[in-house]
């Protein structure tokens, strides 16, 4: 491919580059032109180039996971909306039938594997917000707690995509919290943003600098919930994903680091010691 074919690609590579998380197939449909399996090995081009220059080494890391969403996309065009309307149903189902039994969920999961995609990841919290807004407040409680324990399933899903599967997680929990405001749903608010914190930490999507520090952001912010005093459990276990999210952090001084990860084990360590021997 000629320098000027590169040229053309330039563009959409850098609104991509520029989009917030999450938003490019957006960006893909926008482009839809340009949308076809010539567009990988040009992204793939300029992801080897910059991985060449320090300055963009963060941009090489972040642009290599294009071409995996783009296949995704390019697959996700020849499925038709409504199949994915009634894959969510199915799985809706599963789970209030089995009482979120992922044995029961799983093989749902498994049959639809081609429908865990970032289409997917888009509409469900478009449906959330679509569902929740024409239903009572007991009504509208009940299917976000569905929503989460499905989020919960995909995100532990060992099929399929890794990356695809956290995503959705990911973009579902976010959503949730939308629907679970801390000054009346605490507990729930705080089990969710540890949820999210957990999807963050494992994601394989976006820098994974920045993944780190939404992780560690999410768990803090649950922690301010989950006090020893009142949630000792669930204290100490997010204190326990707090500490491996300092232990890995790359932005930041290591040493600090370092001392912020030993600080939350030993915390979490008294409690679930304690509960041991009670």
């Amino acid at each position: 491919m000629n320098k000027q074919q590169l040229q053309t690609y330039f563009n959409p590579i850098q609104e991509l580059l520029n989009c917030p998380q999450g938003e490019e197939t957006a960006i893909l449909q926008q482009n839809d032109g340009l949308s076809n399996q010539e567009f990988i090995p040009v992204v793939k081009q300029y992801a080897d180039l910059w991985q060449k220059q320090e300055t963009e080494s963060n941009n090489a890391a972040w642009l290599s996971n294009i071409p995996q969403t783009l296949t995704e996309y390019l697959k996700g065009k020849g499925n038709k909306i409504q199949d994915y309307l009634n894959f969510l149903q199915q799985a809706l189902q599963a789970e209030i039938e089995s009482n979120n039994n992922p044995a029961v969920v799983y093989p749902i999961l498994q049959q639809h594997q081609h429908l865990l995609d970032d289409v997917f990841a888009q509409l469900l919290p478009q449906w959330l917000k679509n569902t929740v807004s024409q239903m009572n407040p007991e009504e509208a409680t009940a299917i976000v707690e569905v929503i989460e324990n499905l989020c919960i399933d995909i995100n532990e899903f060992p099929l399929g995509s890794r990356a695809n599967n956290l995503e959705i997680a990911i973009k579902g929990y976010e959503t949730v919290l939308e629907m679970r405001p801390r000054a009346t749903m605490a507990e729930q608010w705080a089990m969710t943003q540890n949820n999210l914190g957990n999807a963050y930490y494992s994601s394989i999507r976006g820098v994974r600098v920045q993944n780190i520090e939404d992780a560690i952001q999410a768990y803090e912010q649950s922690l301010e919930v989950y006090t020893c005093e009142a949630f000792p459990y669930e204290w100490a276990m997010t204190q326990n994903n707090l500490g491996t999210a300092y232990s890995d952090r790359i932005q930041g001084e290591r040493n600090q680091n370092i001392e912020a990860a030993i600080q939350a084990y030993e915390q979490s360590k008294k409690v679930l010691t304690l509960e041991e021997y009670e």
